[in-house]
């Protein structure tokens, strides 16, 4: 019975305030092709890109007043951020190379993203959406993915296809931590599997990732 009564003073107390409504994004083919949405204020969805093309990998800004993401045209990817109050769309990057899988620094004045500029291999590289300042993080030969930013600004998390069998081949993609220039490159899982899609608490204390 205390459950019951509890449960019926909260209902009360929820009618009694205010309808708080969140702006939420997301990537839906409802309109055929793979676009960018976004809430209304009457709670309609709201087609941004509506273009033929494929977007991919919306990440909010700190601060909620951007939505960065990349777009396939011509089977390339390349960055664009979406200014939510101003509803228009500026293109990051614009070349014949690969880049997608961006992330936000805690701050919002950076952004982390994969690229295949270097070597045909994926590797992570840090903007400074001020100055356009591109920093390379990873330099190696194997395919990296899935950048992250701590919530302290400085440490990054990312995977990476490091491990080799005998046979001097690629087995599965580990997880590791840097910096914001690359200077050194811990690992910080050893198993079968492959690690992936990270995300780090608000805290910074635990890493969650897709482990297949």
């Amino acid at each position: 019975m205390k459950r019951i009564y509890l449960l019926l003073f909260g209902l009360l107390i929820l009618n009694s305030c205010k309808t708080v409504k969140y702006d939420y994004a997301l990537i839906s083919d409802r309109d055929e092709n793979l676009d960018l949405y976004i809430s209304s204020a009457n709670d309609q969805l709201l087609n941004i890109t509506n273009d033929k093309f494929t977007d991919y990998g919306i990440k909010w800004s700190p601060d909620g007043k951007f939505i960065l993401f990349a777009k396939q045209v011509n089977k390339q990817y390349d960055l664009y951020l979406y200014d939510v109050q101003l509803k228009t769309t500026l293109q990051l990057t614009n070349d014949t190379i690969n880049q997608y899988g961006p992330s936000f620094s805690p701050d919002g004045k950076s952004i982390l993203y994969v690229s295949n500029a270097d070597h045909k291999q994926n590797e992570i590289y840090l903007m400074n959406l001020t100055t356009k300042k591109i920093t390379r993080i990873t330099t190696n030969d194997r395919l990296d993915g899935s950048p992250t930013f701590h919530p302290d600004g400085v440490k990054i998390f990312y995977t990476s296809f490091m491990d080799k069998d005998s046979a001097n081949k690629i087995t599965n993609s580990e997880i590791f931590v840097t910096d914001t220039v690359g200077s050194y490159h811990t690992r910080l899982t050893n198993r079968i599997g492959n690690d992936g899609a990270l995300d780090i608490s608000p805290d910074g204390k635990t890493i969650a990732c897709h482990y297949f």
